[in-house]
């Protein structure tokens, strides 16, 4: 106990001593000096670290950048900017800006803001100059280049929209879509379109999906054909090859028969061979894009395949089916021929089921004429000898045919098969008719008559 009380009153003595010592320093002009920097060293470093940390203390906004969290208050003025664009205080958005440049000069948020302030007293070409310099800065800012983006549109300055619209696409993921919608609707122009051409390139992070968006929701497929045509040279991946294929299939609906003739060599994986030949080698199923190539149907009810030809395995034959009560087109292909001499189609049958009511026949629809489409169609190919052959003569004068096997199930328990090969095309004297003796028909249509459409002749397709 008295130990305690003797450790007690030493502990009080020392504390005594030590206010008497700080009571006399600060007696002295240095001491007290010295005491008040500390406390300012010390303020400025807790505002120094609450600025970094994006704490935004009022307190310390006069301390300037390095001690007051501008980039939590340039946030705040991002937010008003967006949601009120038509009502902002230019002036204080000026200013704000302006206080942040005087201690970063080379802040390129803070550009941009004195930028929308100037925008907002409706001085366009002080905006746009400081929107330039923090373009200039920095190109990473969503909120400058979509500026300069409506600014340049607005004056009509494509290549710079484009510009823009790169530098968006690129930094700004959560915009892709909106974005490369607005790029898709601009390539009618051709001044747009050539600005699009020296980013189209294997690397380019966008290139894919903006092929898809065009290829889907533009209100036209042509544009981006002429897109195609005028680089020559695209590049090639699984879903770019998916959007080409939309888009022949679109040229194909929309009749642009002239312009599909000329792009269509273009495509990486397109065979031009496969324009004007019904041949079955290999390279008319994978050669390209339908229906250029051959269509073959895989529904339940109906459908075809390629087989091989027993006793001839290098051959290659058509089988097609059909359920009973049922009927469809099982194949198709388009023909885009150019001037020549006339053609004929040729095929033979070589297996056919036992099936009543059944039916199958060849149909030929010149899709020429705008008003009435010419369709030509065989006898009944179950009516006829196996391993007999068949030529049906293409419509005359015709550049657009397209080719279908229809196939009806008939009314038996069993569906109905039929298998043909040695299918071609060959040059023919009009007027020459095989077994296989035309049925005539006329069907309506919304078409423009076709020109020569610049595919290549169509000479004698060797049999498989």
């Amino acid at each position: 106990m008295i130990s305690f009380r003797r450790q007690s009153r030493r502990h009080h003595r020392q504390k005594a001593s030590i206010f008497a010592g700080v009571q006399a320093a600060l007696r002295t002009p240095r001491a007290l000096v010295t005491l008040v920097i500390g406390l300012m060293l010390a303020g400025a470093a807790f505002a120094h670290a609450t600025a970094q940390n994006g704490i935004a203390l009022t307190a310390f906004r006069p301390l300037g950048t390095n001690f007051y969290a501008w980039r939590t208050e340039q946030r705040v003025r991002d937010v008003t900017y967006i949601r009120r664009e038509g009502q902002i205080a230019g002036a204080r958005f000026v200013r704000e800006g302006r206080a942040v440049l005087a201690g970063q000069p080379l802040a390129p948020r803070a550009l941009r803001t004195v930028g929308w302030g100037f925008a907002a007293q409706g001085d366009t070409a002080r905006a746009r100059a400081a929107m330039l310099g923090s373009d200039r800065i920095s190109r990473r800012d969503p909120l400058t280049q979509d500026w300069l983006f409506r600014d340049n549109a607005q004056r009509g300055d494509v290549a710079a929209t484009l510009d823009m619209l790169n530098i968006l696409l690129r930094t700004e993921p959560a915009l892709r879509n909106d974005l490369l919608v607005r790029m898709a609707g601009v390539l009618p122009l051709p001044a747009a379109r050539a600005a699009i051409r020296p980013l189209i390139t294997a690397d380019n992070p966008w290139l894919e999906d903006l092929i898809s968006v065009a290829s889907i929701r533009s209100p036209r497929v042509a544009p981006l054909a002429q897109l195609v045509i005028e680089q020559r040279r695209m590049p090639d991946s699984p879903q770019l090859r998916q959007s080409y294929a939309r888009m022949v299939d679109r040229l194909v609906t929309e009749r642009e028969f002239a312009l599909l003739a000329r792009v269509y060599p273009l495509l990486p994986g397109a065979d031009r061979s496969t324009t004007a030949s019904l041949s079955l080698t290999p390279v008319q199923f994978d050669g390209g894009y339908a229906p250029l190539t051959w269509g073959l149907a895989a529904e339940s009810d109906w459908g075809a395949a390629r087989v091989p030809v027993s006793g001839a395995p290098t051959q290659t034959a058509l089988e097609f089916f059909a359920q009973p009560t049922t009927r469809g087109v099982t194949a198709s292909k388009l023909l885009l021929l150019g001037a020549g001499p006339p053609q004929q189609m040729r095929w033979r049958v070589l297996e056919r089921s036992e099936a009543p009511g059944a039916e199958a026949y060849w149909q030929l629809t010149c899709l020429d004429s705008a008003d009435a489409p010419r369709i030509t169609r065989t006898v009944n190919l179950f009516g006829l000898p196996t391993t007999r052959g068949g030529t049906l003569d293409l419509p005359a004068g015709c550049r657009i045919v397209r080719v279908d096997m229809v196939v009806a199930g008939g009314n038996g328990r069993d569906h109905a098969t039929l298998l043909v090969g040695d299918i071609s095309l060959s040059t023919t004297a009009r007027g020459a008719v095989g077994v296989g003796a035309p049925r005539t028909a006329t069907g309506v249509g919304a078409a423009r008559v076709a020109a020569d459409v610049g595919a290549p002749r169509a000479g004698s397709d060797r049999p498989n």
